[in-house]
């Protein structure tokens, strides 16, 4: 498998450097003109009108923040990825998923949307996340600024600890029944528990601070019975409660991802039988929810 780098990030800030100021019309054309790159990232956004709505997204997010791309310069420039340390990161999972692509990065500008995400066989990281907030002025009662506080401390480990959950996404089997909430908790726990089997961290590769995740170990039982109400009515919106780091639940966000390590562990207890390489290998290849259905029921208990 080979990794590419896509800057498409530094390309913007060079355009701005030469122009000063960018227009909407400027930004349109400059993602049309990396739509090879952008592509499925605005497909899955499902932007009403396609590159116009995205690129006014950017634009919009610019006049915000005008020295927004400025930040970002001061991030990215004295940071090197190093694409052999990511794919020695992530060589074990290809071999073992029979994942055989090419797979590319892509860091780019994406006006505060999704932030780092895998779409298709490329995983995007918009580089405005790892910019400190109070350097762009934004206010602290904003949702984002906790994100941001924490992603500018080390945007480098950030990435290269991400670069494996995503990864997941892309080399494991598809959940079968796409109807529920339930494969989106399998998927995202299947991936936080992966990461953190291969690149332990104290937050269990969460990207969670410390006071939140005690938060979420002393209160793992109510947490897992509203988990466990809104999956059995498949009550997406309250499920995004629990995933959305723009929502939260009693004040904290993305404890959905808390919850599905937990329903991963869960069942990686079950695999007695396995070492932990056929266990890694199952888990990769697992596409049903009803087992994991009735282990987050029996963690309710």
């Amino acid at each position: 498998m080979n990794v590419r780098i896509i800057n498409l990030e530094k390309e913007l800030i060079n355009l701005k450097n030469t122009k000063n100021i960018l227009t909407n019309a400027e930004l349109l054309q400059f993602c049309i003109n990396n739509k090879e790159f952008l592509n499925a990232y605005v497909k899955a956004m499902e932007f009403k009108d396609g590159f116009k709505d995205f690129s006014l997204s950017l634009y919009n997010s610019m006049i915000k923040y005008p020295n927004i791309l400025n930040e970002i310069d001061k991030v990215v420039s004295n940071m090197i990825i190093d694409k052999n340390n990511i794919e020695d990161k992530l060589s074990f999972l290809s071999e073992l998923s029979n994942y055989n692509k090419n797979l590319d990065i892509i860091m780019f500008y994406g006006g505060f949307n999704d932030g780092i995400c895998t779409y298709g066989d490329s995983i995007y990281y918009g580089m405005e996340w790892f910019v400190n907030p109070d350097n762009i002025n934004m206010k602290n009662d904003e949702v984002l600024y906790n994100y941001l506080k924490q992603y500018s401390i080390n945007p480098k480990d950030i990435i290269y600890n991400t670069v494996i959950h995503e990864f997941v996404h892309i080399c494991s089997s598809e959940i079968k029944d796409k109807s529920t909430c339930m494969w989106h908790l399998i998927e995202e726990g299947r991936a936080a528990y992966i990461t953190n089997q291969l690149d332990k961290r104290d937050d269990l590769g969460l990207l969670m601070n410390k006071e939140d995740l005690n938060w979420c170990k002393k209160n793992e039982k109510y947490l897992f019975n509203e988990m466990f109400k809104a999956i059995s009515k498949n009550d997406e919106n309250k499920y995004f409660d629990f995933i959305s780091p723009r929502k939260d639940i009693c004040g904290i966000s993305r404890t959905g991802y808390f919850i599905g390590y937990k329903l991963i562990e869960t069942y990686m207890k079950t695999l007695d039988k396995l070492n932990e390489k056929e266990k890694m290998k199952k888990l990769l290849c697992a596409n049903e929810t009803e087992v994991y259905f009735n282990i987050l029921r029996n963690m309710c208990l």
